[in-house]
């Protein structure tokens, strides 16, 4: 990338995808972790052909997330993101009525219920996905995981705290962050 398109670094608010990520910076990632001793475990979701542990890495992936059509995180996801498992979501219909849906129960009570699959911890993900692109994830033992448009984008909202290369970024998920990412209304995905 040149400067004009922001350089190296904003790569990704121009080109996804293979332009951008074709997998070239799982090594990195892994010299990337061996460089940081307080990273007792990682969960992995990049693109590449390659699972994690071929790379060294003993990692799980992150959650596979979706929530309710027509919100966006961070103004970057344009488009309605469908329910996994039906054509509209249940407050569709209230939408349609013209009455304001239903807040989640969790946000009635003002704080988010901690779920299980909500771990604070470290995570490293392909930019791509971050940008809500579309493929599939290997854990590192090369068991795949389907992804659709969107379901890694709850990440969009946080800040790095590192890249592996241009193309992993990393990120430290606590406890706070995750009960805004359950506030905004993203909900797991169930895997085959």
């Amino acid at each position: 990338m040149n400067l004009l398109a922001g350089g190296p670094e904003q790569g990704h608010r121009h080109l996804l995808c293979s332009a951008l990520d074709w997998g070239q910076d799982l090594f990195e990632l892994a010299r990337w972790v061996r460089a940081h001793p307080e990273v007792a475990e990682i969960k992995v979701a990049y693109h590449g052909i390659m699972h994690p542990g071929q790379a060294g890495l003993r990692a799980g992936v992150p959650p596979t997330l979706k929530r309710p059509p027509a919100t966006r995180a961070s103004g970057v996801i344009t488009e309605r993101i469908a329910w996994a498992e039906e054509e509209e979501p249940p407050q569709a219909a209230d939408a349609k009525e013209g009455s304001s849906p239903p807040e989640p129960a969790a946000e009635q009570a003002g704080v988010p219920e901690a779920v299980a699959w909500a771990e604070p911890g470290w995570y490293a993900v392909s930019v791509m996905f971050v940008m809500g692109g579309v493929c599939s994830v290997m854990d590192s033992t090369g068991r795949v995981y389907r992804m659709d448009k969107g379901d890694l984008s709850y990440f969009q909202p946080f800040e790095p705290v590192d890249r592996a290369g241009r193309s992993i970024w990393i990120y430290h998920l606590t406890e706070a962050d995750w009960q805004r990412v359950i506030a905004q209304g993203w909900r797991p995905i169930e895997q085959p």
